[in-house]
């Protein structure tokens, strides 16, 4: 669950669209205060759970 990958992979699923630069300047804000902004919430339930689980991070 890192952030660089799936920027990435929201970059490379991107690709083909075919949109326009405005568009997808448009896509990555969005996914980026929708996804990136909430991300340390997950990941800090994710590693709890793991860490409950006997699995470190």
């Amino acid at each position: 669950m890192d952030p660089g990958q799936i920027g990435e992979a929201f970059k490379n699923a991107l690709q083909p669209s075919g949109l326009r630069p405005n568009a997808l300047r448009l896509a990555y804000r969005y996914s980026n205060n929708k996804v990136f902004h909430g991300l340390e919430t997950v990941l800090v339930q994710a590693n709890a759970i793991l860490v409950g689980h006997g699995i470190l991070p």
